[in-house]
């Protein structure tokens, strides 16, 4: 399972190719990887710790809310996105499981220090969580379509945290 920001899941490329190649140098053959299910779950720390650092105040914070609207930050959150699974789709991974933001806007610290008006979630961070999970569902679709040996698979996180209208 790959997890973390754009940075860590980087890494984990890097380090999983390493993997792979010794393997190939033992077994001559990496075909089983097509088989292996890869779950890739990054994104979150990207905005709680970057974009969003300013709810902190820890000092040290990055400025990419001063920088980039949330339709902007989600887009270049996307492009770093691509070219990691591409990097994961060259090493062989054909089965992805791409995993959603969760309700940034829902966590109760969020509630408790910016909830308003007595809705239970805060729109500002909501609102970022929708735009990246909409463009990571649309990169999925385009994924599939560019590559028909390979399935990515987006799972909205957030659905399945919410409750259904009048129930738990």
């Amino acid at each position: 399972m790959f997890q973390g920001d754009r940075f860590s899941f980087h890494q984990q490329i890097v380090h999983h190719n390493s993997t792979v190649s010794r393997i190939s140098r033992i077994r001559k053959n990496t075909t089983f990887l097509k088989e292996c299910i890869y779950v890739v779950n990054i994104g979150m720390n990207d905005y709680i710790h970057n974009y969003f650092s300013w709810i902190w105040s820890t000092g040290g914070t990055y400025n990419s809310s001063l920088l980039y609207s949330t339709q902007d930050y989600a887009t270049i959150l996307i492009i770093q996105y691509y070219r990691q699974l591409k990097a994961l789709y060259n090493l062989g991974g054909r089965k992805v499981a791409l995993f959603g933001l969760g309700q940034l806007g829902c966590t109760p610290f969020i509630v408790k220090n910016w909830g308003y008006k007595g809705k239970p979630c805060s729109d500002i961070f909501s609102d970022a969580e929708y735009t990246f999970n909409y463009r990571l569902k649309t990169l999925v679709d385009g994924l599939n379509k560019l590559k028909p040996d390979a399935r990515f698979t987006f799972i909205n996180a957030t659905s399945i945290l919410q409750k259904k209208e009048g129930k738990l």
